[in-house]
């Protein structure tokens, strides 16, 4: 049976769930922030992953459960984008909602909301600077994780494997992380389906040992493919299909290898056109010492023709090879630098050095260890948000942490849109809170210096320049915290009528 709700027992719903995902949430932010435990099938979670959290929070009413499920999409999305920053996007969006319930005309704060938020974008984007040194990098990584060692090793990872570089992770099953570079890349490519993930909270597929076939022609039946299929079957290793298309027979039909006979197979679609996707091709095939088959029926092939990985980590939209150096890759290298020194063309130039940068940036790959499963598992969480943060500071430079950034794009706002001014003090609120400091005595002391990168050190419970004491984040991730919960919390203050199950 349908229950429907209107006008202000709408608006009741969607302030309390709204509070009650923000009161679980926003226990983990900053440097005090504390863990929450979720029961993830038979074995309990511990993390302080925003995205996570909220993703495992389903509320006994329905209409605050449709709340909170629409307010995870901010979250989700900030995850999406760059990995980090899921926790203060359900923080601002629940403030944004909380401040702007009672506007007695929603779709006029929508629109200002908007304005607002594109304004404090730019001062953001206006403050960041680039990030020149080690010790910023592994800044970005604690303030992400709080995690001396792991914050190390994604600062040792990038600063080997460059901007360009991939850095994964893995667990092992003793007490020590560790680190180890190889080669390999990440290329655009993705699964064919999603009924192909062996990880399906993560849409992904990851094998070790894998071989490799490559055609640079889409993959219309399976007879093309038989004999690939029959000597992966012999053998019994996974194979990896990479073809720019496949036709939905072949892929129904991959699939039901992989559920009725146990193949361990994988199809992957190139996301590149043309000249360029054939270059990328001959890439992984010299990569991975591969035969880049150029004709549809691949019937003469023998295990020699296929290539090898070390692990390869299959995603919807993007996949990480990691395989060992090669004469083959070498002069594949040397080709491309011969390329680039000919062309006069700056976009093939641009496309070349792009191709270059990502065979020779390598992968490093830092291995978790633990004294418990449950460990091991958090720290791959925390690790995950800090590669995260680290590549997105590279990406789009840092600003100062601890709240400070938000609090300046508050000022900026504050005459335009005081509602989402008021809501941008909520990131510094949280924080203090965690460490069980007055926030508004902090607020007042930061607005009230002419140092515009004075901030609150929670850890240490004084104020510093936070931009000398390496308190930073990534100008990307704010950037879209502020994005996506400004979207998320507009759509709820415009919404006047529920209707659930």
């Amino acid at each position: 049976m349908e229950k429907i709700i209107t006008n202000a027992s709408t608006k009741k719903k969607i302030l309390s769930g709204a509070k009650k995902l923000h009161d679980i949430v926003a226990l983990t932010l900053g440097p005090c922030g504390n863990n929450v435990i979720v029961m993830n099938g038979v074995t309990p979670l511990v993390t302080n992953d925003g995205v996570t959290i909220a993703r495992n929070v389903v509320l006994d009413d329905p209409f605050e459960n449709m709340v909170a499920r629409t307010i995870l999409q901010a979250s989700h999305q900030t995850n999406k984008t760059v990995g980090d920053g899921t926790t203060s996007s359900i923080i601002l969006a629940s403030a944004i909602i909380e401040k702007g319930i009672d506007h007695k005309n929603p779709i006029a704060l929508k629109d200002e909301l908007n304005i607002a938020k594109q304004k404090a974008i730019k001062v953001i984007t206006d403050m960041a600077k680039k990030i020149t040194t080690r010790d910023e990098l592994e800044s970005i990584a604690f303030n992400s994780c709080q995690n001396k060692n792991l914050a190390n090793m994604v600062a040792t990872a990038f600063a080997n494997v460059g901007r360009d570089g991939v850095v994964t992770i893995t667990e092992n099953e003793t007490h020590e992380s560790t680190i180890i570079f190889t080669e390999g890349c990440e290329v655009n490519m993705g699964l064919a389906t999603s009924y192909m993930c062996n990880d399906t909270a993560r849409l992904e597929s990851t094998y070790e040992n894998a071989r490799i076939l490559v055609t640079t022609n889409p993959i219309k039946s399976v007879n093309d493919i038989l004999p690939t299929l029959e000597i992966a079957m012999r053998e019994k290793f996974p194979l990896v299909i990479i073809a720019p298309d496949f036709s939905s027979e072949v892929t129904a039909a991959l699939v039901l290898n992989r559920v009725k006979v146990g193949l361990d197979v994988i199809a992957l679609k190139i996301h590149e056109l043309g000249e360029r996707r054939d270059a990328i091709m001959n890439d992984i095939a010299a990569m991975t010492n591969a035969m880049a088959f150029s004709h549809n029926k691949i019937d003469d092939i023998d295990l020699d023709n296929l290539g090898y990985c070390e692990r390869i980590i299959a995603g919807m939209n993007t996949t990480k090879i990691i395989a060992g150096a090669s004469e083959r890759l070498q002069q594949r290298i040397e080709t491309i630098h011969a390329q680039i020194n000919d062309t006069t063309d700056e976009f093939n130039k641009t496309a070349l050095k792009n191709r270059l940068a990502k065979l020779t940036g390598g992968i490093a790959i830092i291995s978790v260890g633990g004294t418990t499963p449950v460990e091991r598992t958090e720290s791959k969480l925390r690790l995950d948000d800090a590669i995260h943060a680290t590549r997105a500071a590279l990406e789009g430079g840092i600003v100062p942490g601890g709240g400070i950034t938000y609090l300046r794009a508050a000022d900026a706002v504050h005459d335009s849109c005081p509602i989402l001014a008021s809501a941008l003090e909520s990131i510094i609120e949280q924080i203090c809170k965690n460490s069980h400091v007055d926030w508004e005595n902090v607020i007042q002391k930061i607005r009230e210096s002419n140092n515009k990168n004075l901030g609150f050190d929670a850890r240490k419970k004084d104020f510093c320049n936070m931009i000398e004491s390496n308190i930073i984040d990534p100008a990307d991730v704010v950037t879209n915290v502020i994005q996506n919960a400004v979207s998320v919390a507009g759509t709820l203050l415009t919404t006047q009528g529920m209707i659930a199950q």
